[in-house]
């Protein structure tokens, strides 16, 4: 599955200390601001925990909170089941389970040696009640039925969970609300038995030294758990660069993302960055493309913000429609 299994692992690790959110987006008068995931390593039931700003058209706001486990057992997680915590003292707070899992299906893991499900919940959260959440919580409960015994429960020896999501609401909190409409920049949409692909239309922005229409593509492969993405430029002047070729992508904080040419062909670079590399790019911005060209070094500065426009709107309709 080209290089998505040996960069998973540094996804995860960049997860917990990425300084931008995952994604950002307009959609029927409402934003949505979501966070990275981040694993919360308890002993018997691990999971993954997100959180999304929600701002809606007369400016009131709250919060969604996801708890993603990866499991053995297929968990649909009924809606109005409880998730329940306490802090230190004792008080606590409770909030229903909302969300249904219609189309999920059993999985690999990454080695090959286990069979998984992704199992989903979501909780609305207040304002009030996640300045008490991210105040500290000492325990938890996670109810995944209606039978008494059906519940996830945890003790947290620190303040690990209620660190993660303070950080998480920090970043979001921190972020520009999406002011205008993502609009309908989905040319293809194709859900088959194993693949879910989502390709991009085009966008473009004009460069010092060439042009550039950006498109993305999206795969989750619902055998093995996995996404990735797929980057296709295409460059004016018929511009080349070799199979292998390093392409630099100069950002507004003065770093860099470096990616490598994957199919050769005039005027076209296609590259498979991670979901982190498009998050920068749509959030810290993206200024500049530069490689060795068939001709020599070729570099482009496009000024206005108009590459960051592109890749981050067509990155953020991505994230409409994607699984995690």
């Amino acid at each position: 599955m080209r290089k998505f299994l040996l960069c998973a692992a540094s996804l995860l690790a960049v997860a917990v200390c990425s300084a931008q959110p995952r994604s950002a987006y307009k959609v029927g008068g409402i934003a949505h601001i979501k966070s990275d995931r981040t694993y919360i390593g308890a002993a018997k039931d691990p999971f993954y925990v997100s959180v999304e700003r929600v701002v809606f058209a007369d400016n009131t706001e709250g919060y969604i909170l996801e708890l993603d486990y990866e499991k053995s057992v297929n968990v649909i997680f009924p809606k109005g089941v409880k998730l329940s915590v306490a802090n230190d003292k004792g008080v606590r707070d409770s909030f229903s389970q909302y969300f249904t899992d219609s189309d999920k299906k059993q999985f690999r893991s990454v080695d090959g040696k286990s069979n998984f499900y992704y199992n989903v919940a979501k909780y609305l959260i207040t304002p009030e009640q996640m300045k008490r959440i991210c105040a500290g919580v000492k325990s938890m409960e996670v109810a995944y039925g209606w039978n008494p015994d059906e519940f996830y429960s945890y003790t947290f020896k620190g303040d690990e969970f209620a660190s993660a999501v303070s950080a998480k609401v920090n970043v979001i909190n921190s972020a520009k609300v999406p002011a205008e409409e993502i609009g309908s920049n989905i040319a293809q949409y194709s859900n088959n038995r194993n693949t879910l692909t989502v390709i991009t239309k085009t966008m473009g922005a004009d460069g010092n030294r060439f042009s550039a229409k950006a498109m993305l593509v999206y795969f989750y492969y619902k055998e093995t758990n996995l996404q990735e993405y797929e980057m296709h430029l295409y460059l004016t002047d018929e511009l080349t660069a070799t199979l292998g070729e390093k392409i630099v992508f100069g950002l507004e904080d003065g770093s860099s993302i470096v990616l490598e040419q994957q199919r050769e062909g005039p005027g076209l670079l296609v590259l498979y960055p991670t979901e982190h590399d498009l998050s920068r790019m749509s959030f810290v911005g993206v200024n500049s493309i530069s490689f060795m060209s068939t001709d020599g070094p070729v570099s482009a500065e496009f000024q206005s913000g108009v590459l960051t426009k592109a890749v981050g709107t067509l990155y953020n309709s991505l994230k409409t429609l994607t699984i995690k």
